[in-house]
């Protein structure tokens, strides 16, 4: 989560336009997209599809982002606007989309449980495949937007 501070006349002020940019190692973890597997699905990103979350000024509290993550605007002054952003990671298919640690085991793997073994092999790949991220997880650009003309 952060804070963000935009001074200038709030009567020009439409909002935030905020750019999540993962790098493609940390965007691998999301798995690989198909629908023939999810074994490689290990998180969610704080946005579903699109990149750039678009945030109007005139909202209190914008709950549309992905797992529960929330904007808040608050208007301090006349010259000042601060946006409390909060952004959420998910747990993915491969652990059901649930911490791992309550994913259900059965017998058999299935949509809603899945086998001890198979559970040990995901978390055992999901801890090779978030090594191998490094440092450069994301960049997070924030824009102000100006009302139209």
């Amino acid at each position: 989560s952060f804070d963000v501070i935009v001074t200038g006349s709030n009567t020009i002020l439409n909002g935030l336009s905020i750019e999540f940019k993962p790098h493609p190692n940390f965007e691998a973890l999301t798995g690989s997209g198909t629908t023939d597997t999810t074994a490689d699905d290990y998180i969610t990103m704080p946005y579903v599809t699109n990149r750039t979350v678009s945030v109007n000024k005139n909202a209190t509290t914008i709950t549309t982002l992905n797992n529960g993550g929330t904007i808040e605007y608050t208007e301090t002054s006349d010259t000042s606007a601060k946006y409390a952003c909060t952004f959420k990671f998910g747990w993915g298919d491969a652990f059901l989309k649930v911490n791992p640690t309550n994913t259900k085991i059965e017998d058999s793997d299935s949509a809603s449980a899945l086998t001890k073994s198979t559970l040990i092999s995901r978390l055992k790949n999901f801890e090779s495949a978030f090594n191998g991220v490094g440092s450069s997880y994301m960049t997070v650009t924030v824009t102000p937007v100006a009302v139209a003309a």
